[in-house]
Formats: C-alpha cells, structure tokens, sequence
C-alpha cells in the first residue's frame, strides 16, 4: 500500500538480510531511496603473514552490526545509490533501553556517530527526510535510530518492527517473505542457539536452513525472534537480491573460517567484488514483495461482520455548556489556566505541572485547530525519552466558559519507580508511530502484597485512532478498494473501528496486557447524524466480538473449529501452536470468563486528524486476576477487575442519571482512590470536590446502546 506522499530516505545498512529488505519496503510504499549510510569500526588487524585486513569480527557494539564489514563498499555499486561511510569513534556509554542525548550519554556514545553521519549525509543530500533500518525486536537499536533521527527532523522508517507478530504470525515469515523475493543473504557468524560453522555460507531463506535453524534453536533459545538472529544467535551479509533494486551482486573468490572465544565462528571472504548479474541468474522482482495485510484475520472478520442493527435509535444532543469541572493541581486533574489563547492557557499550565512520575495524560481542547499550537508546548513539559501515554479529544463548548484548554493527569504513586511502556515513533506495518510527544503505553507498576516485589503492572495506553501505520494517514474507503475492489462505502465504518481496536489489541499485547478492564470510544460528532449511531453500534459490537472470538479460540483450542458463538457466520479456525501472539484476554489468567468487561461510546465534538473514531482502555499485566460484573440497581452496573497478585481494584460504573453516583458514594470517598468521570450532565458539589479526572460529552452509550448520564472508572490501588 503506497503512501500518499513519499520520501527521501537515507537506508542504514550494516549488510546484514534485514536493512537491505527494508529498502525493499520502502521502495514498495512509494519512497526513494537517495543515500545508504553505514558506521564501521576503524582498526585493522593482520594475518599470520603480516597482511593487514578488516576486521571481520564483531567489535563491541551494542548497536550495530559490523561484522563482514569489509564487503559494504560494494553496495553503492551494487546498488546503484550513494554510500557513505564513517568509522565508529564512540563506544555504548549509555546502556539503558531507553536512550536519552541530554548530559554524560551523548559525549561519546556510538549512537551519536549515527548522528554526525546522518548529518553529514544531509549536507550531501538536503532534501532527504527519512531514515530507514531493519530493525524488528531491537528496542535498544530502534530508540537510538529514533533519538537521532528526531533531532536531525528526520521520519524514521522501520517497516520489519515486530514482524514475526504481523501476520501469519510466524517466527520464520521474514526469511520466508524474503525467498520469496531471491533475497541472497548468508550466515557470516554463528555465535549460539547451538549453530555450529557449518551453517556459515549458507543461504539463510533457503527452506532448508531455515528448517535447521528452527531445529537447533527450539532447544536452545525458544523465544520470538530467535529464529531470525534477534539474540545474536547468527549475523548474515547480502549479496543480491531482485530488481530493480539490485542491480549487480556481490561474489567472492574464496572464504576462511575466524574462530574466537565462545564458540562463535566468522566467515572471512576473500577478494569480493561486485558483477552482473547474467541470466541464468536467480534474479527476482520486488512485485514480488508480500506485504503483511492492514487487518489481522480476527479483525478482519469483525470488520466483515453483519452484527445485527442497532435496537433503538440513539440520542446523539445534548444542551452544551453545563458542565461543572473541579480543579486540583495536587492531583493534575482539570487544570485549566487563564489566557487569550489556547497556545497562551496551555504555556500557563506548562508553568505549574511538574513533569516527574506522569505515566498518563489527558488533554481536552475547545477547538482541535488548536492541536498544533498546543502540541509543541505540551511537548516542552515531557522531554525524557518515554513520555506518558496520552489522551487528545475536543469537547467544544462543554468546557467551562472562556477555556480553551484543560489538562489532566496520572501519576506514579511511589517516587521510586522503574520507568517501562512503549515509545515507538517509526513508521511500521505494525501500529502508529507517536504524532506528538506521548507513548503508546506505560506500564504502571503494582507491588505483590506477599513480598513486595513488582509482579504485576496498570497499562496505561493512548488513544488510537484508525492510522494506517505504514502511511500515518486515516483509513480511507479508497484505500480499502486497493485491497477489496467491491467494498461498499459502508465498510468505512466497519473498518475504522476494526482498524483502531487492532492498535489497542497490538499495543497491549506488546506490553503484556493480560485482560483489558474496561474500553472507551470516542466517536467524532461531525461524522454527522446516522454515521454516528453507525460508529457507535459497530464499535460496541466489536468490543464485545473480539473477546467472545478470543475466548472461544481458547476454551475451544482441542476442537478443530471455533464453533459459534451469536455472530453469525462468523467461525475462526483454531490458532496455529506456531502463533506468536499471546492471548488477549488470557483465560489462563482470569476467573469468571463470561463476565467480559464493558464497553461505552462517547459522542464528543472532534478527535485527532478527524478521525471517525479513537479507541482507550486501561488494561492489567498479572497472571491473576478475577473479572465481576454486577447490575447495583437504580440504573447502575458496574465491572470490576481485581488484580489478585497486588490486590488492585479497577471498576467501571455505568450511570443511566447522574443523581444515583449517590449510590456509591462511601466506595468513591475513599483515600487511594484514581477516578475518571466522563458526564453528559452537572456534577453533585460533594463529586466535583473530590477533583475526578472530568471529561465532558455530548453523548453517552452502554453496550446495550442504552443512554447513559455519566461513566465512572475508579483505580482502588492495594494496600
């Protein structure tokens, strides 16, 4: 799926199978490739002969693949596009997963000579705008990647990030995808996974390598990525690959085999050079190139899905402007500071949040034209490299005369705490890359009421929107056709909803989530009257859908398959033991099944880009936890999510009238409580000054498209 605009990319490439395929990727979503950019080690080292040669050893880097290094220069030629080198001067000062360029890290770190060479390839190359790499597991790899190319205002481009989760799920797909293709790349080293020298030469994608790897490595190391080399079980060098990419290929006269310590070994090649390719050559073509589907197959189905239509119509007014917000700067919720502006009001609450220990915000604009003016201020407040997730919607005139901007947010609840979540900002197949400085997710840690220890975490995860990742552009019906050319302008719908609850099932399971407590989806008013009900209706089905679907493939996993469950036609075969993907729900980590957690949609005034919908929820990351639903009379129902590990409550109440929040009353007042309101209505006096995080709609829906005053989501941390 090209991008509707494409870039200038400068390609990292350590020769290794997966830079080079990258370039393939971009290539096929409508970028050119202006630069190749590599960091090689500088020293030399001698054979017994006293012949001086490059090293074809690793040198000690956490972040970049030099090994077989001497055979880069061949790739400009090969290739046909500009080459440049620099030689690394710096070594892994900063060895933290999450890499930030402020003090002692950047004199001196190795990621800083991608700095100084991207910088130099800039000065050649003044309309290049994106950088690309292979990375697909790496964290520690991308966020440096990342870092650099931010700074230098640079798209970073990481179209294989999580490949062996994208669909078919499989470990092996990547290799496969690039046989596919005639991708000539070859083990250079083996270094563990009980790979021996006798992989080294051998063509890395041919089925039966990638049989023996398989082989040897589900003894030795079984975890997802293993079988690609993401733990440094082997390195791989490319010597061609199809048109029009490659042009000429890479030979060699003769090879030797480098021992070293550990038990790794190298291959040495002698007197490579490039030549052309003649046409008995296996030479293949990049329209060859298989690139992994917008939908995974449940998603798919959901969107597909004939759910049946709504059973009453749906109140979509509401009066505006009657809604009452408490302020509490010592809780970060509904801050709201004079102005002229929106960009003026958000530079005054700039001024009094204290950035420290944020894991989540949200952010309520007047008008979501101001997003922009906004944004770069917010990000002024969050500069470390894993800022909070976050939260953007417009509520319009529902928020109190005269303001523009209102913030809130969540906080670690111990000053000591060890900072993990999500931060990707690269393009992918995956899910969307950050469009402001906010985290797809952070993991909130929870303490184990026997010993202390940290076993379980909250997820506090962004909204998601429907971005296509590789493009960062909404969904359109036109992109649609290019993947179903009868599609029917309805399934715009369908597949928007679809789309954003794939991002939150993605970004969960890369986070570990094990059940969701809760979801909300904004639905975005000027959708326009019956569009609305539509994004409603379909998304509450959806919900409801990929947790049956989920928990059926799971109590059902002996039976060949899943047998229905009320969505029609819709049957899943059983999961293949080759799946990558972990559960989400995990029956094996919740009591209760049936008692699947709610969903509600809000009808609110705008959403980013104007998109249709934006889909949040909270979820836990424990292995065990019980799920309770509960009807507590006077139009009241609620759910419950208990982590049993930390004994951590996190219940969502449901509220036909404002007026019954009475109801529970004792259960709100109490200390350690987090609340989340979101209102159609004014508040009681005695809630509005407990400081509940407020976020003001227009509309209110229960999976039963039931009209609902107000939504309650209230976090009981445990003792």
């Amino acid at each position: 799926m090209a991008a509707p605009s494409n870039l200038k990319v400068i390609a990292l490439i350590s020769g290794g199978k997966d830079s080079l395929f990258s370039i393939l990727h971009c290539l096929a979503n409508g970028h050119e490739v202006v630069a190749l950019g590599n960091l090689y080690p500088a020293q030399v080292v001698q054979d017994e002969k006293g012949h001086q040669f490059e090293n074809e050893l690793d040198t000690d880097s956490y972040m970049y693949q030099t090994v077989g290094h001497s055979v880069i220069k061949h790739y400009e030629d090969a290739l046909g596009i500009a080459l440049y080198r620099r030689a690394l001067s710096g070594s892994a000062v900063d060895k933290s997963l999450n890499y930030s360029p402020n003090g002692t890290a950047k004199k001196g770190d190795e990621a800083e000579d991608l700095f100084l060479l991207l910088q130099d390839i800039q000065q050649k190359h003044p309309d290049a705008n994106a950088v690309s790499t292979g990375a697909i597991l790496s964290t520690y790899q991308r966020m440096r990647v990342e870092s650099v190319a931010i700074r230098l205002k640079l798209t970073p481009l990481s179209f294989l990030w999580q490949y062996p989760y994208l669909s078919p799920h499989r470990d092996a797909s990547l290799l496969e995808d690039m046989h596919t293709v005639a991708q000539d790349a070859r083990i250079i080293k083996v270094a563990s996974g009980g790979l021996d020298e006798t992989f080294l030469n051998k063509l890395v994608s041919d089925p039966r390598t990638v049989a023996r790897i398989v082989n040897k490595i589900r003894f030795y190391d079984p975890a997802v990525g293993a079988v690609l080399g993401e733990g440094g079980e082997y390195e791989t060098l490319a010597f061609g690959g199809p048109r029009p990419l490659w042009r000429k290929k890479i030979v060699f006269a003769s090879t030797n085999v480098l021992a070293s310590e550990g038990g790794s070994f190298a291959l040495h090649l002698e007197d490579s050079r490039t030549v052309e390719y003649q046409p008995e050559d296996e030479h293949g073509d990049i329209s060859q190139l298989r690139i992994p589907p917008l939908l995974d197959a449940e998603f798919e189905y959901l969107a597909k899905e004939a759910f049946s239509p709504p059973a009453k119509s749906m109140k979509v007014s509401r009066p505006a402007g009657i809604l009452n917000m408490g302020t509490s700067t010592g809780r970060l919720t509904n801050i709201q500071m004079p102005g002229e502006s929106a960009e003026e009001q958000m530079r005054a609450i700039a001024n009094v949040v204290d950035s420290k220990g944020v894991i989540a915000t949200t952010l309520l604009l007047r008008n979501m034209s101001d997003f922009q003016a906004v944004n770069s201020i917010y990000g002024q407040i969050f500069t470390a490299s894993l800022p909070p997730s976050r939260v953007t919607i417009a509520t319009g005139d529902l928020l109190p005369e005269g303001c523009l901007v209102s913030f809130s947010a969540n906080r670690f609840r111990d000053t000591i705490y060890s900072r993990s979540g999500l931060h990707v900002q690269s393009r992918s197949y995956w899910a969307p890359a950050n469009i402001g400085p906010y985290s797809q997710a952070i993991c909130e840690p929870l303490y184990s009421r026997s010993d202390a220890s940290i076993t379980s975490n909250i997820v506090h995860v962004a909204g998601q929107i429907p971005l296509v990742p590789s493009s960062m552009e909404v969904l359109t019906l036109t992109q649609i056709r290019t993947m179903d050319p009868s599609a029917e302008a309805s399934t715009l719908t369908d597949h928007s909803v679809a789309l954003a609850l794939q991002h939150l099932w993605r970004i969960g399971r890369a986070t570990n989530v094990t059940a969701w407590t809760g979801g909300i989806v904004f639905i975005n008013a000027k959708c326009g009257p019956g569009a609305i009900e539509a994004f409603a209706h379909k998304a509450l089905r959806q919900w409801q859908a990929i947790h049956t679907l989920s928990l059926d493939q799971q109590r059902d996993k002996e039976e060949d398959e899943i047998p229905d469950r009320g969505l029609n036609d819709i049957t899943l075969q059983r999961p293949s033991s080759t799946d990558t993907r972990s559960p989400l729900p995990n029956a094996g980590c919740i009591n209760s099944l049936d008692d699947i957690p709610p969903a509600y949609a809000l009808l609110v005034a705008d959403l980013p880009r104007g998109a249709p919908v934006e889909w949040w929820s909270m979820g836990f990351a424990s292995k065990r936890l019980d799920w309770r639903s509960e009807n507590m009379g006077l139009g009241v129902n609620g759910h419950t999510t208990t982590c049993r590990v930390s004994g951590t409550v996190i219940q969502w109440l449901g509220f036909e009238r404002m007026k019954d929040v009475e109801t529970v009353a004792e259960l709100i007042k109490g200390e350690g409580l987090v609340l989340r309101l979101y209102a159609t209505v004014r508040l009681p006096d005695w809630l509005a000054d407990l400081g509940p995080l407020v976020v003001p709609c227009n509309g209110i829906w229960d999976e039963r498209e039931q009209d609902l005053e107000a939504v309650m989501v209230a976090v009981k941390y445990g003792s």
